[in-house]
């Protein structure tokens, strides 16, 4: 996609939403593996490209930024909050926490 003119922010999200739900799909699943540095960088990588091009930002702007702009959480907290839900309805358990704050928190954090 051309930074310049192209499909419109509505399209664009679109293509986001659409990256994401392939990179999470079954993420309840391996979403512990994440802990392994690389295989966080390779997600990171693949959600970077999308939020460039839903951004119209050239690729020098650093994947934090460009993730911020697009409002969008990075996929492996994102799973992680994934794997936290789907292990809380599997328990049944009622716990004061929202696993959306907790991913909030930590994004913060970072």
């Amino acid at each position: 996609m051309a930074n310049v003119g192209g499909p419109t922010e509505g399209k664009r999200k679109l293509l986001m939403s659409t990256v994401n739900s392939i990179l999470l799909y079954g993420s309840e699943a391996w979403a512990d593996t994440l802990t392994i540095q690389q295989k966080c960088k390779t997600l990171l990588a693949v959600q970077r490209t999308a939020a460039l091009r839903v951004t119209s930002a050239y690729r020098t702007v650093s994947t934090a930024a460009v993730l911020v702009i697009s409002s969008e959480i990075p996929i492996d907290l994102k799973a992680r909050e994934r794997r936290r839900t789907w292990l809380k309805r599997q328990n049944n358990q009622e716990s004061d926490t929202d696993p959306r704050e907790e991913t909030m928190q930590q994004w913060q954090d970072r």
